[in-house]
């Protein structure tokens, strides 16, 4: 039985890997995921069924086109292979090995909440893995993946409860509310011209363009092929410092509007106490729950951006890890960011190395090491926090006298 899954897991993840190189291929050019169907990049011909089967394809037409001979990158069946395989290794850690305690194996009949949550992180991987095959490309992260991700992560938790994600108090599920309202005002005003955008020349419909980065010719080259993106300033106009103070001013509705929310949540006040029932509601706290993920997850990144930028003058990180990092908050809750903030600069710090034995120049984009420490905090977030639990409340003791 356990077999019979897996291998269906492969099979679904290699199906997903398949539109994944649609998304990867197209969202840069600003070109319909849906219409027309899979064609071959070379010549455009449209492609048959039995030409786009996932993985067999490929080995089946000799790496080359049907009808314009023309060779078919490697890449398609490497994001195939990949997505299939992350998929089944999700599976097993959660259903099969039982890595996550609060998700019961394959033998002890899951509820639907828990096959919920696994199709939910099995979307994620899907987003983590499609949002890191463009920004190792081009630099840029599509934010209709990151976007959507984050929207049906806290629909879905708001439907089905799921212990997975860590509950929250009253004073806490204030501040989220508070501090989304805040961000929806700051979006009006951003809308009405009020706000303004800022690194404008980084910003494309769509897209949030990473920090500048010294690129290759081939790099620079295929950012040119996806499409130019508007500018509205000319890069040596642009003063880092000056534009991230507007990105504060863009938060400030959001931190005040939080900080109102905890006041009033924590009063000991009637309406506190009507708030506290409320939210006392399995589906109203896993809502919540969600969406104070999204704010800790985005939060966390962007406070490093904001506080990068200020002290060295340049712009540190992208919006684009900002989203990235807040979509897998509204998916995993808010302790699993945090972990994998601090992850991901050991696979950075790798990655940055071994760049440097080799010669090349350039700035590495982050979101794929982001990516890497939210899996490795997805596969072994139990055994991480179990042990930086006992240092870590001592260390809270001590602050707190």
């Amino acid at each position: 039985m356990v077999l019979i899954f897996c291998v269906f897991v492969f099979a679904i993840g290699s199906c997903v890997g398949s539109f994944l190189n649609v998304l990867i291929y197209r969202l840069p050019r600003h070109l319909s995921i849906v219409w027309p169907g899979s064609y071959c990049p070379k010549c455009k011909h449209p492609l048959s069924w039995y030409d786009n089967i996932p993985l067999l394809s490929w080995l089946l037409l000799g790496r080359s086109c049907r009808h314009c001979h023309q060779s078919i990158s490697a890449v398609y069946p490497l994001v195939e292979l990949v997505t299939a395989g992350v998929f089944t290794l999700v599976y097993v850690a959660y259903m099969v090995v039982g890595l996550r305690q609060d998700m019961p194996i394959i033998t002890a009949s899951p509820a639907v909440s828990d096959w919920v949550t696994l199709g939910l992180h099995l979307w994620l991987v899907a987003a983590l893995l499609a949002a890191s095959a463009v920004d190792l490309r081009l630099s840029i992260i599509p934010l209709s993946i990151t976007s959507l991700t984050g929207v049906v992560a806290v629909v879905l938790h708001g439907f089905f409860p799921q212990p997975m994600l860590a509950t929250i108090a009253g004073p806490t599920a204030g501040l989220t509310v508070g501090g989304c309202l805040g961000l929806v005002v700051s979006a009006v005003l951003l809308f009405l011209g009020i706000f303004q955008p800022t690194f404008r020349t980084m910003a494309e419909d769509g897209f949030v363009r990473g920090p500048r980065r010294k690129r290759s010719k081939q790099s620079r080259r295929r950012l040119r092929a996806a499409g130019p993106a508007p500018s509205t300033q000319s890069p040596a106009n642009i003063k880092p410092r000056l534009e991230i103070l507007h990105e504060i001013l863009y938060l400030t509705p959001a931190v005040v509007l939080g900080l109102v929310g905890w006041f009033i949540a924590s009063a000991d006040t009637p309406l506190a106490l009507r708030w506290q029932s409320f939210v006392g509601n399995a589906h109203v706290n896993a809502l919540t729950s969600s969406l104070f993920g999204l704010l800790v997850g985005g939060g966390l990144v962007w406070l490093t951006r904001i506080l990068g930028t200020l002290a060295f003058g340049r712009e540190a990180m992208g919006l684009g890890d900002v989203h990235l990092m807040a979509a897998a908050g509204a998916v995993l809750g808010w302790l699993a960011p945090v972990l994998a903030f601090f992850i991901a600069p050991f696979y950075g710090l790798s990655a940055a190395l071994l760049t440097a034995v080799r010669h090349r120049q350039g700035e590495l984009p982050y979101g794929p090491w982001l990516s890497l420490g939210l899996l490795t905090v997805m596969l072994f977030q139990d055994k991480i926090w179990a042990y930086l639990r006992p240092g870590l409340e001592v260390a809270w003791q001590l602050l707190t006298g």
